[in-house]
């Protein structure tokens, strides 16, 4: 009896111990398959830009000055630009092709980002610093090619959603101010995949402003924006980001 207890128990022993092999191999060979975030960050992108607003209020004589007010603003944005990414271990999925590690991935993205927001501003007792507060719908676009020595790889990601910002703004002059802006982007709706596409970006800019006449006017400084998506269930996230001089001019009405 006691020699078949113990063959029943090392049998036992051996079923636990090929179970316990086998999720771990399983465990191991998942982390492997795990994609790699696309990342890619370039610091030397221009990013022109063109806005046109529509005042709501009754006394709109010179448009150009700021002042406390509202208005209706459509916004619209470009930037291209480029980076590599060094692919130490893993791999990177997107559109049905693998790379895998190790390897250097050239990314060429090329955005678009489209806004119709609503924009409310206050300048309290009339001083110099003011505020600003912004939001609506957006549409943002992103194409990205990634390249290797032997594979390529491209796709496209195109999503509406919510458009939000807020500024302080300290007017030298009612034509001539400097602004602190920050932007953002939550996606609600894609035309991919649902679980495809742009998520969420962050656009921060520091800009001097200057009227060009009652209806022009013209922004520049610096800008740098953020974006973060996927490329798919069971593919990469990415994450792109670009800097640099921004020029902006704006039409208001």
């Amino acid at each position: 009896m006691s020699f078949e207890f113990s063959q029943a128990v090392r049998m036992r022993k051996m079923v636990v111990a090929e179970w316990v092999c086998g999720v771990s191999a399983i465990l191991m060979l998942a982390g492997c398959a795990t994609p790699t975030t696309i990342k890619v960050d370039d610091p030397k992108v221009s990013v022109p830009s063109i806005r046109l607003g529509v005042s709501l209020e009754d006394d709109n004589s010179n448009p150009s000055a700021y002042q406390s007010g509202s208005a209706i603003e459509l916004g619209f944005s470009k930037a291209q630009g480029n980076g590599d990414q060094k692919l130490v271990s893993g791999q990177v999925m997107m559109g049905g092709v693998i790379i895998p590690s190790p390897e250097t991935i050239h990314n060429e993205f090329d955005f678009n980002y489209s806004s119709l927001a609503y924009r409310w501003r206050k300048f309290p007792n009339d001083r110099k610093i003011g505020f600003e507060l912004s939001g609506g719908l957006a549409r943002a676009s992103l194409g990205m090619d990634l390249t290797t020595a032997t594979q390529s790889a491209s796709d496209q990601f195109i999503d509406l959603g919510l458009h939000y910002g807020a500024a302080i703004i300290w007017r030298a002059r009612p034509t001539t101010t400097l602004q602190l802006r920050l932007a953002g982007f939550s996606s609600g709706i894609s035309f991919d995949d649902v679980d495809t596409g742009i998520s969420s970006l962050g656009r921060y800019e520091l800009l001097l402003t200057q009227a060009l006449g009652e209806s022009i006017e013209l922004r520049a400084g610096y800008a740098k924006w953020e974006i973060n998506g996927s490329a798919g269930a069971f593919q990469s996230d990415f994450r792109t980001s670009f800097s640099g001089p921004e020029i902006e001019l704006g039409f208001n009405f």
